[in-house]
């Protein structure tokens, strides 16, 4: 999952600024200005993949916290905030 994060803050620093680069240089050619536009979209699919990638790392170490803390109960018996 990491790899996935490092490859997503690549893409969007990299397509960030290559669309900044093709915007400002385009001079009204309409083929860098949707160049520009398309590398604007895929920096932010690799934002939001980023964003993904570090939701799921977060909520796989969510789930494990719990099953630990199941476990622990399993063994210990209920603690007492599971009581409340």
């Amino acid at each position: 999952m990491q790899a996935l994060g490092s490859l997503a803050r690549f893409g969007l620093a990299g397509f960030g600024l290559l669309a900044i680069w093709l915007l400002t240089t385009a001079d009204g050619r309409l083929s860098r200005v949707l160049m520009g536009v398309g590398c604007a979209l895929l920096a932010v699919a690799a934002y939001v993949g980023q964003d993904l990638a570090d939701r799921a790392a977060r909520n796989r170490q969510l789930d494990e916290a719990v099953a630990r803390k199941d476990e622990w109960e399993a063994e210990h018996g209920p603690s007492e905030e599971s009581e409340r």
